[in-house]
């Protein structure tokens, strides 16, 4: 952690890859023999005690793999027994995200899914028995706090994820933790502080008394745990939390009321009032019910909350798609049951199971609709608590070809023929329709996040088409991130940074999606954590940039009018004229934004610049739209105050010609605006700061001066700057944007001539100058 990015991301990254591909091979292998005798197996489990919990257990290449099952009834079924072990890697996303920056260290840890079955691989700590200072490793019997600089971590660990200490032990004598009595802290034999068994981090919700063991495994999501107002304690509702337990079990009541009264309705009318997420509501798909399940736990809502959202949405589009999830993941469940009921290791027996199951769940015939009548509906009504009658109506309210494609994805399973929406369905399948059964692996957070940040950071460092690859590399390592901790507003603002900057490689409607989505993700960001100064900078640049966009594409319509001599009344003037309003718009927004941050954090780089550009942009079309010359001017001169402060607080935050470059251009604006006395003056001024910058870095303020040059209109120097600037690749890429800027100069004779061929010279160089990098460079891959 204290290297830089640049440098211990790949190495997290290798070491990563390695450690799931490891366990993906070797989990399999290990499901695979399941069923074989002990001496045919290849890989045999270390011992046959495993404890209360159960599942065996094994050891392989430095990894330790244990299958989560419910082998003793502790939890009323297998499924409940996978859903702990995700709490175990929901537990370590908790610590690992706040306790490896104050000196908390944690194995690698990875869930393989595969023929219906779980198994927890977690890689060797230098642990034993004897190394253990924190917790409990004999169901509570004896609790350690050994070593106070331990205590110290976990209670400041607490009080970051909002958990409560409290007294625990099974014994006479009780001991403060600040954590579930059965995780385990250790001292390792390296000297490092270790935590592990983390599945109980948080409080179970009010438990239902219908279901033994529930405990165990309906918990309370994190998002909504660290929203409370009062720290909740890991041990309620357990004999773990018998001391003051009418305390701490009454504050977990009243968090469960909070959930089902409060969060819960909240959240269905956010949905159904603004949040606009389907492409196309008459065709779905997954990545749809994947961005509502994220909002779903960003709130802190749990999954099997969902009918219970769905009750209160009227969108039948929506409504469809949640019933459409909910019968998805009950069909999962009962795959995996009748796959984990297969008594042989043949992959021919498993194939024939999975085209007999898609056949007669997903067909839409009396014999399907028989057979959710006895296995789905009950089901339906058991984990998601939907009443007879919503149950009895599920199998003709799916949305078959979305649940035909999410069910693949939950049971590890991918058939070649698809199934689009309005399309033929592919039923019956056949056995020559199976493509693959393959292992599904879910991965640490802190581990997704070093690869997320360091694909960001390598993006930066690139151009062209490998900057695209590593923005769109970023883009879904983020997406994996967030599924594994949606309420990281940090993720999730930097995924709308990436998606800006993706934006800019692609034009159209795609262009437009990307840009919407970023400014949803910045939204949601901001609804976790409204103070986050560098979210409202961001989003403002995103702001920023669109506008600009619009703004190019009105420019390149202004030359066409130009050319072609249309009138300030013909259609397309009539549209440019609306995006100027847009573009206006979206820099008031960007300057509303920006002024939050500063408010928050006045002396950020970042934010007092884009502050300051926002508006220059802004006054500069304001002037351009005949708007008051004094809301122009009080805009510009606020600029020049933020341009100077930020060289001021950050000397060495930017190359000083930028700074210099943005003075300059706040001059040359309010030449325009004030009066002909002021006008030599401001003039001399702009052209003494692009002067500067030209001395700085040698004619990186070329084309400023061309500007300037084209106002004193002498055509000479104005081509001379240009000419200049071209061959440092300054000019702009469109040649409507320089003709705007450049205007009324460039209505002379042969200028804009000069102009295009100067652009398409440059152009040319870039992209020459890409291709050899490319050459250059190693393949992404």
């Amino acid at each position: 952690l204290a290297q830089p990015l640049a440098q211990r991301g790949p190495i997290v990254e290798q070491l990563s890859e390695e450690f799931v591909a490891v366990a993906k091979r070797v989990g399999k292998q290990i499901i695979r023999e399941r069923n074989l005798p002990l001496h045919l197996k290849t890989i045999r489990p270390m011992c046959q005690n495993m404890g209360i919990a159960g599942g065996e257990k094994f050891k392989h290449n430095g990894i330790f793999f244990k299958y989560a099952i419910d082998t003793n009834g502790l939890y009323g079924g297998d499924a409940f027994a996978m859903k702990v072990a995700e709490h175990e890697l929901k537990g370590l996303t908790a610590y690992a995200s706040c306790g490896m920056i104050l000196g908390l260290n944690f194995g690698l840890m990875c869930l393989i899914d595969y023929r219906g079955y779980r198994l927890i691989a977690v890689s060797e700590l230098p642990i034993e028995a004897s190394t253990l200072i924190y917790g409990s490793a004999d169901g509570g019997c004896t609790i350690h706090a050994d070593v106070e600089e331990m205590n110290d971590l976990m209670e400041r660990c607490a009080r970051l994820l909002n958990l409560k200490g409290h007294y625990t032990g099974l014994g006479d004598s009780k001991t403060l933790l600040h954590g579930p009595a059965d995780c385990e802290g250790h001292l390792g034999h390296d000297g490092r502080f270790y935590l592990i068994d983390l599945a109980r981090v948080y409080p179970p919700e009010t438990p239902d008394k219908s279901r033994p063991g529930s405990f165990l495994y309906r918990l309370l999501r994190p998002e909504l745990v660290s929203r409370f107002h009062t720290p909740l304690s890991s041990d309620a509702f357990t004999a773990f939390g018998r001391d003051d337990h009418h305390e701490h079990d009454e504050e977990v009541r009243n968090a469960t009321t909070w959930l089902r009264e409060q969060l819960i309705p909240e959240f269905a009318q956010w949905l159904a009032n603004r949040f606009v997420f389907l492409r196309s509501p008459a065709q779905p798909s997954t990545r749809d019910i994947m961005v509502l399940l994220g909002e779903l736990h960003r709130a802190g809502i749990n999954v099997r909350y969902l009918n219970a959202v769905r009750q209160r949405v009227r969108s039948a589009a929506v409504r469809r798609l949640i019933i459409t999830e909910m019968c998805a993941r009950t069909l999962k469940n009962l795959a995996r049951a009748h796959m984990r009921a297969v008594q042989t290791s043949d992959d021919h027996a498993f194939a024939v199971l999975l085209v007999r199951f898609f056949n007669s769940t997903l067909a839409d015939d009396t014999a399907a609709r028989l057979r959710w009548r006895t296995d789905v509906e009950p089901l339906l009504c058991s984990e998601f608590g939907l009443s007879a009658a919503e149950s009895a109506h599920a199998f003709d309210e799916v949305h078959r070809p979305l649940l035909y494609g999410r069910l693949q994805e939950l049971v590890g399973v991918r058939f070649l023929p698809l199934w689009e929406s309005g399309q033929r369905s592919p039923l019956p399948l056949r056995m020559d329709h199976l493509a693959e059964v393959y292992v599904r692996e879910k991965r640490m957070y802190a581990i997704s996040r070093v690869e997320a940040d360091s694909a960001l950071e390598r993006a930066r460092q690139v151009q062209g088409a490998d900057r695209a690859e590593y923005l769109q590399l970023a883009m879904d390592k983020y997406r994996a991130v967030l599924h594994l901790k949606p309420s990281d507003y940090v993720c999730l603002s930097n995924l709308g940074q990436v998606m800006v900057d993706l934006a800019a490689h692609h034009s159209g409607e795609e262009r437009e999606r990307l840009m919407r989505v970023a400014f949803q993700k910045f939204e949601s960001s901001l609804r976790i954590n409204p103070d986050d100064y560098r979210t409202l900078t961001a989003w403002a640049r995103g702001l920023f940039q669109c506008a600009r966009h619009l703004l190019e594409s009105a420019e390149h319509r202004q030359a066409q009018h130009r050319v072609h001599g249309l009138d300030a009344f013909s259609p397309s003037a009539i549209a440019e004229k609306s995006t100027f309003t847009h573009a206006l718009a979206l820099f008031t927004q960007a300057h509303q934004l920006c002024e939050r941050a500063y408010c928050l954090k006045p002396q950020n780089y970042e934010t007092l610049t884009s502050w300051g550009d926002t508006l220059l942009a802004q006054a500069n079309l304001e002037m351009d739209m005949g708007r008051p010359i004094r809301d122009a001017t009080d805009k510009l001169h606020h600029a020049l105050q933020l341009f100077t402060q930020s060289v001021v607080t950050h000397p060495a935050s930017e190359p000083l010609e930028l700074a210099h470059i943005r003075r300059g251009s706040c001059f040359l604006l309010l030449s325009r605006a004030e009066g002909s006395s002021q006008q030599s003056e401001l003039l001399a001024h702009a052209e003494r700061e692009f002067r500067e910058a030209n001395r700085i870095r040698h004619g990186c303020a070329r084309y400023h001066l061309a500007k300037l040059a084209c106002i004193a209109d002498n055509v000479r120097e104005c081509v001379q700057h240009l000419r200049l600037a071209a061959d440092s690749g300054l000019l702009p890429s469109s040649v409507a944007t320089a003709l705007s800027d450049l205007h009324p100069l460039s209505t002379s004779p042969g200028f804009a001539s000069v102009i295009e061929r100067l652009i398409q010279q440059q152009n040319q160089q870039h992209r020459q100058h890409q291709q050899h990098q490319q050459h250059q460079q190693p393949s992404l891959r």
